[in-house]
């Protein structure tokens, strides 16, 4: 590692490959670790082409109508509420056993035990929720993105640091290529070592040797901390770049997508119980998202079995 002008340590972007450990639990810990030093770490053969086929097939019908945000280039397309457009993608992928691992460790919130109520110790911990799902195709000639970090819809604020601490960051990304991505047609822009810098630094261009572009073949995944800079590339071939996109935030936070209107009812009933609650369909402990004084799960699926009953849980 060499140091740069300011003085900070220029970090190599971790890989880990999904086939080389078959123990989740292990693969999870070697991420975790690649995050916590990089604040990115890319996952080789997180899922099988048959998978990145499947939920191609299942997004292209929506392709068409989809358009981008407002504002952004109509070069790229956005395809969102990708949890009830793509089954494949809600189970397979959202639900990848090592990706909950790794956003459980960053961003589960913890209580201590601490009197909130006269002789009754409370202790709590909440697990991240679902921030945003969706698709982006960046098309022939696509423009690119600035450098930016995914927290400021959080208006969150971060000053430098030797060393990463648990409870820094909001949210984390996961990206999965759908189709080869690469410098030359716009693949994600990550800059190792961001996730320690202070907010206040002025930003580097697109020339800063310490960017990273690593080429992702179907089934890759890059996952990185929202405090962490990173940018779309844009596009110089003649073939559409797909990605799809699953952020987690922590539960106490505004959901960037909303969940509850994104999806139609009828196929959220359908969710496993797992899916239901990390879209925000439960109770943040101690008592946030009640509905008539009760979990929320009963409006949607009262067969689900465990539910949080506001102040009865302790």
């Amino acid at each position: 590692m060499t140091r740069n002008k300011k003085g900070s340590l220029q970090i190599p972007l971790p890989y880990v490959n999904a086939k080389s450990n078959d123990d989740n639990e292990a693969l999870a810990a070697e991420v975790i670790s690649a995050i916590t030093r990089a604040g990115a770490c890319v996952v080789r053969n997180m899922f099988d082409t048959t998978t990145t086929e499947k939920v191609i097939e299942d997004i292209r019908p929506h392709l068409a109508d989809a358009g981008n945000y407002i504002g952004c280039s109509i070069t790229s397309t956005t395809v969102t509420a990708l949890l009830s457009k793509s089954d494949t993608f809600a189970l397979d992928i959202v639900g990848h056993p090592v990706f909950h691992t790794v956003i459980d460790h960053f961003l589960t919130n913890e209580l201590r035990p601490r009197q909130v109520l006269p002789n009754q110790p409370v202790s709590v911990r909440c697990k991240p929720q679902l921030d945003a799902s969706f698709c982006v195709c960046i098309g022939p000639h696509g423009e690119g993105q600035d450098l930016h970090r995914d927290d400021i819809d959080r208006l969150h604020w971060l000053s430098e640091t030797d060393e990463y601490n648990l409870g820094r960051d909001l949210g984390l990304a996961m990206l999965t290529a759908l189709t080869p991505s690469m410098r030359k047609n716009g693949g994600t822009v990550v800059l190792p070592g961001s996730h320690l810098w202070d907010y206040g630094d002025v930003l580097p261009d697109h020339t800063d040797p310490r960017l990273v572009t690593p080429d992702l073949n179907p089934g890759d995944s890059l996952l990185l901390l929202s405090s962490t800079l990173h940018a779309g590339g844009s596009n110089q071939t003649e073939e559409t770049r797909m990605v799809t996109a699953c952020f987690a935030a922590r539960a106490h936070l505004k959901q960037l997508e909303n969940q509850y209107l994104a999806h139609d009812l009828d196929k959220v009933r359908k969710f496993p119980v797992w899916l239901q609650r990390f879209m925000g369909y439960s109770l943040t402990q101690p008592y946030c998202g009640w509905v008539d004084k009760k979990d929320p799960l009963r409006v949607i699926n009262s067969n689900a079995g465990e539910f949080f009953d506001g102040w009865n849980m302790f």
